[in-house]
């Protein structure tokens, strides 16, 4: 697990083979690479690249890896990540979750967020697709298994199709799987 928030120099790692002490060590090393010149986005991005390739992924027998990055709520974490993926793709991709709140500026349908209306989520809950919680008091959700969602998208209020995919997906390949929250 890994966490951050822009302007946040508080990291998390949990890599399961890390120490107490050795995960400090870890979260210094990512600081050190900052370099100051560079907006906050860039020096998350690089810090959170830095810890994803130092944390011994190989030392766990899943193919894939998931970690959680998380912050604040409009604290800048889609930016992260915008960055971090043009830059590091190599290593990283996006889990998209289920989010009922309005899509703000700069957002992408299907992308940043599946965003669905709560009687929707708690269709594909119905129906064993997904799971549900409240953040922020806000029903968010997370497939389960891979899917294609008949939705009526809540921008053009047009019926709209997309793949979903699931948990069965993220321990195949070759990336580490970022949920970001």
């Amino acid at each position: 697990i890994i966490a951050s928030g822009i302007g946040s120099k508080d990291w998390i790692l949990r890599d399961g083979v890390s120490s107490p002490l050795e995960t400090v060590r870890q979260m210094n090393a990512a600081r050190k690479i900052f370099d100051l010149s560079s907006s906050p986005v860039e020096n998350q991005a690089k810090a959170l690249a830095e810890i994803l390739r130092s944390s011994q992924l190989s030392a766990t027998d899943t193919k894939k890896k998931f970690v959680i990055y998380s912050g604040p709520p409009g604290g800048g974490k889609g930016e992260v990540w915008k960055f971090f993926s043009n830059k590091y793709g190599d290593i990283a991709t996006k889990f998209v979750l289920f989010h009922t709140r309005s899509i703000r500026p700069g957002e992408i349908q299907n992308e940043n967020y599946y965003f669905r209306s709560p009687e929707h989520l708690e269709k594909l809950k119905a129906e064993g697709k997904i799971i549900t919680t409240l953040v922020n008091n806000q029903p968010q959700g997370l497939a389960l298994v891979t899917f294609e969602d008949i939705y009526i998208d809540p921008v053009t209020g047009k019926q709209q199709t997309a793949t979903v995919r699931g948990l069965d997906q993220v321990f195949a390949g070759d990336k580490v799987e970022v949920l970001e929250g």
